[in-house]
């Protein structure tokens, strides 16, 4: 499956007296809104790595007063592929940021009143307000009441800085920058895309709530001891919501774009359509997971995907979509319900007529053609419908009928793309006639489109606000997800893996831990370690290649792991809760290539009551 990446706009303004940074970010793939106030120092560590979260930036705001900072300096290095829009200071008022989080904020939110008025959160509200007036400005106004507005205060995280994220092969490797020999490729069994982000995003911010990291293992762990779970989970995520990202679609819902172009309507549709299936596959998964005896989260899910308003929305979307709306070209077409749009009728009838004709001069193109010719209907949105003919003899050559104003595409040779067939002699053609049908017949599915795309626009007024409820349930099968996928790496883990423990002052004490990504690998021979770190201080030394720097990257990946709520590959392992993971280390080398000499480095791992620090060699 390919990965898509949530994408967002990014407001930031500064105040310099006091070091504070207030963002605001707009997820462009669901209908999220994230505020934050940052109080960071002059380095402005906490705020890009508050960024780190926010995957793909397309748009960043800055205000006029702070275009000349370090702070906007540092973020244009860390993000170059982002488009810098600077804006006057009077558009981040505060008070009127205020007044446009009541206005946008959902009443399912889980932000409370007091988030409307809180003095800290003033440099946010400011950001909130150069957001919105940049997003209005682009011609997408935001819906009032459909938007999820979430506060991150940074607590429950570990803080992991971008260097460390780039040392420990987090996200990607340090010599082709690419998944391949990360962190993230090693997790990543993930199924559905709101798995994948998630996956992502507790990576680069593990869990520091014991009570929450508990109740993820307690997940994993009855999938490991219940085989039936397991295998029906992996199943139903695989078929049945996969392409189902409902915190995708739920952006439909709180966006109103001005200005509607061709393929409009048919995204629309497809959205629509796409959001019906997701919401009559949910009692699938609901039922999936009864078999689930223990686990809290897994109940909690279940919960939430048997919501009675998810059942109130998908009615109210199948009074205008016909019981058998499918994705298919042909299909969407007729996935509105007949007698709801007088015009939508007749363009189907229209469609459905041309279509039939298509068919029938298709048919005396075969038999002229006679038997045994390798002669096919294709259709595309770029050519329409054509004939695929290979190995044209004298009848296409001596004009004779049906054949008559034969008008040759393109002849092909050569191999077919991703296969091993050849095209040799493969003619792609078609007739005045049928070309003339084609196009009367995309004209059809064009107003039909357009005739759709109003009805589905009163459909969505009315739904606007299920939008945090869509969202809601892309959380919780993005959470199914990523538990499924942590199982999975602990079933496939070389060597097998252990079930973490959490103390509140003992120490970190690993038997026969393993490096995940030097254990994933067929490549290298590695010897498992044991780590014992009572607390305070601890010096590794050794000779040059004897594997320190590969014993410390061990450590804070395990680390993190454990803190993601991961099984890991060791005999056993205990930890305390960390709040920091820092590295500082030199030159590039990637571990699954063995690594090289190191230049001098080091590594600390923060946790409330003592530090684990390599000194350099």
């Amino acid at each position: 499956m390919e990965e898509e990446e949530e994408k967002y706009i990014v407001s930031i303004v500064e105040h310099k007296s006091s070091l504070t940074v207030g963002v605001a970010a707009l997820c462009l793939t669901s209908a999220q809104v994230v505020l934050a106030s940052i109080h960071d120092s002059g380095s402005y560590v906490e705020t890009l790595t508050h960024l780190l979260q926010f995957r793909v930036i397309t748009e960043i705001v800055v205000c006029q007063t702070n275009a000349g900072s370090s702070l906007t300096a540092k973020v244009k290095g860390a993000y170059t592929l982002s488009t810098v829009t600077v804006l006057p200071r009077s558009d981040f008022n505060e008070v009127q940021g205020s007044l446009l989080l009541r206005q946008l904020a959902s009443h399912h939110s889980s932000i409370g009143q007091s988030t409307f008025l809180d003095n800290t959160l003033f440099l946010a509200h400011a950001a909130l307000s150069g957001l919105v007036k940049q997003v209005q400005r682009t011609g997408t106004p935001l819906l009032p009441g459909t938007l999820e507005v979430k506060v991150s205060s940074g607590c429950g995280r570990v803080f992991i800085d971008p260097a460390t994220v780039k040392h420990l092969e987090l996200l990607q490797n340090v010599k082709t920058f690419t998944k391949d020999g990360s962190l993230l490729k090693c997790l990543d069994y993930t199924r559905t895309k709101g798995g994948r982000r998630l996956l992502v995003n507790n990576i680069i911010q593990p869990l520091c709530d014991k009570q929450t990291i508990e109740e993820r293992l307690d997940a994993v762990a009855e999938l490991l001891s219940n085989e039936r779970l397991f295998f029906s989970l992996t199943e139903v995520l695989k078929t049945e919501v996969s392409t189902a990202d409902f915190e995708a679609l739920s952006v439909q819902l709180c966006t109103k774009p001005k200005n509607k172009n061709a393929r409009y309507g048919e995204q629309l549709l497809r959205r629509v359509v796409s959001l019906k299936t997701g919401l009559t596959k949910l009692p699938t998964v609901s039922k999936t997971l009864e078999l689930s005896k223990t686990s809290r989260l897994l109940r909690t899910i279940q919960t939430v995907l048997n919501d009675e308003t998810n059942t109130r929305l998908l009615d109210q979307i199948c009074q205008v979509l016909s019981e058998d709306s499918s994705l298919g070209t042909a299909e969407l077409c007729f996935s509105v319900r007949p007698n709801i749009d007088p015009f939508l009728d007749v363009a189907r009838k229209e469609y459905s007529e041309t279509a039939e004709d298509i068919q029938h001069l298709f048919q005396s193109y075969q038999q002229a053609a006679g038997e045994g010719a390798q002669i096919q209907l294709r259709h595309t949105k770029k050519l329409g419908f054509f004939i695929e003919w290979n190995g044209i003899g004298d009848t296409i050559a001596n004009k004779e009928p049906p054949f008559q104003n034969v008008l040759f595409l393109q002849q092909q040779q050569g191999t077919r793309p991703n296969t091993r067939t050849t095209t040799q002699g493969r003619k792609i053609l078609t007739t005045k006639e049928l070309n003339s049908l084609s196009k009367e017949n995309t004209d059809a599915s064009v107003h039909i489109a357009e005739c759709s795309s109003h009805v589905l626009e009163q459909l969505l007024v009315k739904i606007a606000p299920y939008a945090p409820l869509l969202v809601r349930i892309g959380e919780a099968l993005s959470r199914l997800d990523l538990i499924q996928s942590l199982a999975t790496f602990a079933v496939m883990c070389p060597g097998g893996a252990c079930r973490p423990e959490f103390t509140e002052n003992g120490p970190i004490a690993i038997k026969q831990g393993r490096h995940p990504l030097l254990n994933s690998s067929t490549y290298h021979a590695y010897i498992p370690n044991d780590v014992f770190q009572p607390g305070g201080m601890q010096l590794i030394t050794g000779p040059n290649m004897s594997g320190k720097s590969t014993y410390l990257r061990q450590v804070g990946l395990l680390a993190i792991l454990a803190h993601i709520g991961s099984y890991v590959p060791a005999e056993f392992a205990s930890f305390r809760l960390l709040t920091h993971i820092i590295t500082r280390m030199g030159g590039n080398e990637q571990q699954m290539d063995g690594g090289r000499p190191l230049p001098p480095s080091d590594t600390t791992l923060g946790e409330p009551d003592g530090t684990l620090v390599a000194q350099p060699e």
